[in-house]
């Protein structure tokens, strides 16, 4: 299942938990589910599912220019943040 449909079918409550997958999202595939969703869903999204995203200052800049919104950095900073507790 791609991460939009993920995405999607969680709001609709139409799977479980996606926290449990075992697939972590990676940057990627944040662009590619910001194609089509809104930057709030695509938080939300990032808040209740595993990630391994690169938050290095090379790729914050990359996703910036990008024109990823800062609400859905920080949902991805936060991510990996708790990803090492």
């Amino acid at each position: 299942m791609d991460a939009r449909r993920k995405a999607v079918s969680q709001l609709d409550g139409s799977t479980a938990d996606l926290s449990s997958d075992t697939v972590p999202f990676r940057n990627q595939d944040v662009l590619n589910m910001l194609s089509g969703l809104s930057p709030r869903i695509v938080a939300e999204q990032i808040k209740h599912s595993l990630g391994n995203f690169d938050t290095s200052p090379e790729a914050l800049k990359k996703l910036q220019s990008e024109g990823v919104p800062e609400v859905v950095i920080l949902a991805m900073f936060h991510a990996k943040k708790r990803k090492r507790a």
